[in-house]
């Protein structure tokens, strides 16, 4: 069987196609559900200025500019080291928070 560019496409890849969505809406209501728990759960006593100023600086920032890390072909992106940030300094709600903010920014 051929696509319209001439690829062929063979009925297993074919089958696979009915788990997509599926897939999708699971990993979309998981995600959900851990920034509820996560906004549950905040430890709003171990909050400083420095938690909105991070998260900003993430979401409106970081994922445009990258990092080349020396003698390797890998970058990383600033806001996934400002995520890392948080989480040692605010915790992992604050992080998966902020994280799910840059997502969807």
């Amino acid at each position: 069987m051929l696509t319209g560019k001439g690829t062929a496409v063979t009925k297993e890849a074919l089958g696979k196609q009915k788990y997509v969505v599926p897939f999708a809406a699971l990993v979309t209501w998981s995600g959900a559900l851990a920034c509820m728990v996560s906004a549950r759960d905040l430890p709003f006593a171990r909050f400083d200025l420095g938690l909105p100023v991070l998260a900003l600086i993430t979401v409106l920032l970081g994922s445009k500019f990258t990092l080349q890390l020396p003698r390797a072909k890998v970058h990383i992106s600033v806001s996934d080291t400002l995520i890392f940030a948080i989480l040692l300094f605010y915790g992992g709600e604050a992080a998966v928070l902020t994280a799910a903010a840059e997502a969807l920014y």
